[in-house]
């Protein structure tokens, strides 16, 4: 029997136009059945529902009295339909009360007891449950079986029409199809008549005529062109074989010129391959080759032989297990096949054996190659017995250093708990020299002129300049022992509350504060606080003198990163002296026009330092000043 591939068009055409039609009709056939089938037992359990509602509320009297005639009677009622198999009434306690079975029917048996009110078909059968109630109380249940032989009749007789329709479908399909598929064939096979011609006959010129503008036009234009083509190609032919003779005088000229040039590419060759031999046999760096199957060595330069302290012949009767010291035999061979693998390059610090006993260390490049036919693995030996000690020398050095560094933190506690003693030694004279000259004051104030007032408002003055001094350089000598911990910091929110506190230290004063909103970033919240305090609070006070004071707190851009700047109207500076202002007790204003301490920036400057930023100021006189600060 042919396939499917070796009949003809017309019959594809046709077989693919029926079998098309018939599968859409018989997938259209199968959805409406299917849907009729779902509907109707829709419809059945309807219609049981419908009847046993009827048979419950014609039992409600007969359950009362407990009068199982009465109920064997309405259920006796169910004779007048004939799909109806069997039904039955269960008491309130799931006894069965009164029962019917069809005559000549089976008498299956009745469900032992009552379900909860629902439907389900099994088998061949419907069965249905449905609650007696009475005001509202339950009483009892009925139970009603119908077969469902009604369905089957109406399956066959609707598959009875699906057949009938489907052959009636398929014989027009295949008067249609036998019809129209010429439209497609007889182009098709008549460009087949063509080709046939032209190959029986050799006869190039011939042209089929196209027949329309579709694919199979299309087709012609191209066998059309195909023709024109081998026409073309015949003709090119004949020209060139005019010449072919004078090509080969040509192309033996050329091959007795390419063998010239080859015995010049082997002369080539062999001095390549010298210079070559020279390079690794003068070589600095050992070369030793090792057989990757066997891990015996092949090939070995000079310097290698020296690194080891054998001779060539000595060497090469070696493999890799007798130059590396058995301890660490294994680690070499895992780093030896790692580089036939391609996985790594460099094997560092490989420990090596000399003939002698000793050992040194040497970096191991390998790359993998074939020589005489066998793969290799070639292996450029450094030695780094020197840097090795060198590494060594740098370890020490690093002891020490921790060595130092725990002397250094001893030495900070130390000063930390100087610096406390002397804060504390320094504010009890202070703390009397305010005191009494506040006394003296307050109680000889008759006694003492104006100059005299002035001397001790002036010695009180300094004493808490004093006492503010102090408390700046214990804070300033805080930040560098303080422990860091980093979390999300909304620096926005945190200018807002900082501004707040501002203005209601001084609620008379007309200050725009602008804050960018979001201005997120990573650090600690209190030492980051710290930072802006100062900073705003700087901004507050040189904006004191100035009105329409505006001070400005965002975010710009210094080589391409985020950088958050304070910026204001006020005093600003000279910024030829910018480079003092993060310099503890170096100031640009005298005391008598903007009062502090001069240890505020550089808190900021400690701060962004520990948090691995950097922070730089930008002013100039009377025009303000601004603050940057990137992390």
């Amino acid at each position: 029997m042919r396939s499917f591939r070796d009949i003809s068009i017309k019959h594809k055409l046709t077989l693919v136009i029926m079998l098309t039609s018939g599968v859409a009709l018989l997938l259209a056939c199968a959805a409406f059945l299917t849907y009729d089938v779902i509907t109707f037992r829709r419809a059945m359990a309807r219609d049981l529902m419908t009847l046993a509602d009827i048979i419950a509320d014609s039992s409600t009297a007969a359950i009362t009295f407990y009068d199982r005639a009465a109920a064997e009677e309405t259920l006796a009622s169910l004779r007048a339909k004939p799909q109806i198999t069997a039904a039955c009434i269960y008491t309130a306690n799931g006894e069965i009360f009164a029962k019917y079975f069809k005559q000549g029917e089976e008498q299956k048996a009745l469900p032992f007891k009552p379900r909860m009110e629902e439907f389900h078909f099994a088998g061949d059968y419907l069965n249905l449950f449905r609650t007696i109630t009475l005001r509202g109380e339950n009483i009892g249940t009925v139970y009603i079986r119908s077969n469902v032989q009604e369905i089957y009749l109406r399956l066959r007789q609707y598959a009875t029409i699906v057949f009938l329709v489907l052959l009636a479908s398929s014989f027009t399909a295949f008067l249609l199809s036998s019809k129209t598929q010429r439209l497609i064939s007889e182009p098709i096979l008549y460009l087949a008549r063509i080709a046939r011609t032209i190959s029986g006959e050799k006869n190039y010129s011939v042209r089929a005529d196209k027949q329309g503008q579709d694919e199979v036009g299309e087709l012609i234009d191209a066998f059309n062109e195909m023709l024109t083509q081998i026409q073309e190609r015949d003709a090119a032919l004949l020209d060139a074989h005019g010449t072919l003779e004078k090509r080969v005088e040509e192309r033996t000229e050329e091959l007795q010129q390419e063998i010239t040039e080859r015995k010049q590419v082997e002369e080539a060759l062999r001095e390549s391959e010298e210079r070559y031999r020279i390079l690794f046999e003068g070589s600095a760096h050992g070369i030793l080759v090792a057989d990757i199957e066997t891990k015996r060595f092949v090939y070995a330069n000079p310097s290698v032989c020296r690194m080891l302290g054998y001779t060539e012949t000595e060497l090469l009767q070696l493999g890799v297990a007798d130059i590396h010291p058995k301890d660490s035999l294994s680690y070499v061979v895992s780093e030896f096949e790692s580089q036939v693998r391609g996985e790594k390059a460099l094997a560092s610090a490989i420990p090596c054996l000399r003939k002698d006993g000793t050992v040194f260390y040497a970096d191991i490049t390998g790359t993998r190659t074939i020589l005489g036919g066998r793969e290799c693995n070639v292996g450029f030996f450094a030695d780094i017995t020197e840097r090795k000690a060198a590494e060594e020398e740098i370890k020490k050095l690093n002891e020490n250093l921790k060595k130092h560094t725990v002397e250094l933190e001893s030495v900070n506690t130390e000063l930390e708990a100087f610096s406390y003693s002397v804060s504390h030694d320094l504010r009890a004279p202070l703390r009397s020299i305010d005191g009494f000259s506040q006394a003296l004051l307050e109680d000889y104030t008759d006694v003492l002129d104006e100059q005299g007032k002035d001397y001790l408002q002036r010695v009180r003055a300094a004493t808490q300049r004093m006492a503010q001094l102090i408390d700046d350089v214990l804070n300033l000598s805080r930040l560098t022992r303080v422990e860091m911990r980093r979390d999300t910091v909304d620096l926005s929110a945190m200018a807002e509350t900082i501004a707040t506190e501002l203005r209601n230290t001084q609620p008379e004063r007309q200050v725009e504060f602008i804050i960018a909103p979001g201005l997120i970033t990573t650090g600690d919240p209190r030492l980051l606080r710290i930072v802006l305090e100062n900073l705003l609070e700087n901004a507050w006070k040189f904006t004191g003198m100035c009105s329409g004071t505006k001070i400005e707190f965002g975010i710009t851009e210094y080589n391409d990163k985020p950088v958050f700047f304070v910026r204001d109207n006020g005093a600003g500076f000279d910024s030829a002296y910018a480079d003092r202002l993060f310099v503890p007790f170096q100031r640009l204003h005298a005391t008598t026009e903007f009062p502090g301490t001069g240890i505020g920036l550089a808190i900021v400057k400690r701060i962004i330092h520990r948090h691995g930023g950097q922070v730089w100021a930008e002013g100039a006189v009377g025009q303000g000043a601004t603050f940057y600060f990137a992390f």
